[in-house]
């Protein structure tokens, strides 16, 4: 346990050595307090119509400090509710992902034999679908229902996590450790659960801190395309799509979604880049 505590208390001092990854951790921090407080700030809903200020420039006087869209609908507390809904979807389908990777992964490493090899041959062919668009067809049957995008995209996301954890359990089964627990008559589950996800939870953190920003740019796809989050609701990548059908009158309505989640998407890859490079073995 001095050995594991260790490792982490040196990862986590690297981690804290570069400016840049603090600086995302800190933006990451930011927008997420902003995104959920943002809305309670300002004095419009993020559905009311603002006949008076169609396309309104962005400005402080009137309250709508992001500009408004076409239909007048304040663009801070759409942006605000886009960020929340991007970070929900973000951060719930890579849990269902990495739920689904660990659990299946650590199985088929730690039995091997055919079970390795009838599991992996399940994930290869699972590799082998076009995966975009099932989960646009499955938008499309369940009427873009959020819990089911939430879902849909996770459970196609945990494929890589799965390879990746059952290549770290094949080589933990042979530790001296797990050997003498199946010595000692401790059971399969347990042996998973205490000796094999605790050591597979470096590579685990990593990667999926690495696929928020890919569920997040999935979900923003969808939505792009008419098939993610419905009208009233919005989200980054609806928001995007109405700003590039109005970029010529209304440049903002494209340029601060677009923005916030260029940054969002580069700060949770330099904050993975950094874990990454502080939970790496040969750096120590």
């Amino acid at each position: 346990m001095r050995r594991e505590g260790g490792l982490w208390r040196d990862a986590g001092r690297k981690f804290r050595s570069r400016p840049a990854t603090l600086a995302a951790v800190a933006f990451l921090a930011a927008t997420i307090l902003l995104a959920w407080l943002g809305p309670a700030l300002s004095p419009h809903a993020f559905d009311a119509l603002d006949y008076a200020h169609l396309l309104s420039r962005p400005a402080a006087g009137d309250g709508h400090w992001f500009g408004t869209d076409d239909l007048g609908r304040d663009l801070f507390v759409r942006t605000m509710l886009g960020l929340r809904i991007s970070l929900a979807v973000g951060l719930l389908a890579t849990a269902v992902s990495v739920l689904i990777g660990v659990s299946y992964g650590a199985v088929a490493g730690y039995l091997g034999g055919r079970v390795d090899g009838v599991m992996m041959r399940a994930v290869d062919l699972l590799f082998a679908l076009p995966q975009f668009f099932f989960v646009l067809l499955l938008a499309v049957l369940f009427d873009q229902n959020l819990i089911v995008l939430f879902l849909t995209i996770g459970a196609f996301g945990w494929l890589v996590m799965a390879r990746i954890v059952r290549g770290q359990a094949q080589s933990l089964k042979h530790r001296e450790y797990i050997e003498a627990a199946i010595a000692c008559g401790v059971s399969t589950p347990r042996i998973l659960v205490r000796h094999i996800l605790p050591n597979v939870l470096g590579p685990v953190v990593i990667y999926a801190t690495l696929t928020i920003p890919q569920m997040i740019l999935l979900e923003s796809l969808l939505s792009f395309l008419g098939l993610g989050v419905r009208e009233p609701l919005a989200s980054l990548g609806g928001l995007v799509a109405d700003g590039a059908a109005h970029m010529d009158a209304a440049p903002w309505m494209l340029l601060i979604p677009a923005g916030f989640l260029s940054a969002l998407l580069l700060a949770f890859n330099q904050m993975g880049d950094g874990l990454r490079d502080a939970l790496d073995p040969r750096e120590r």
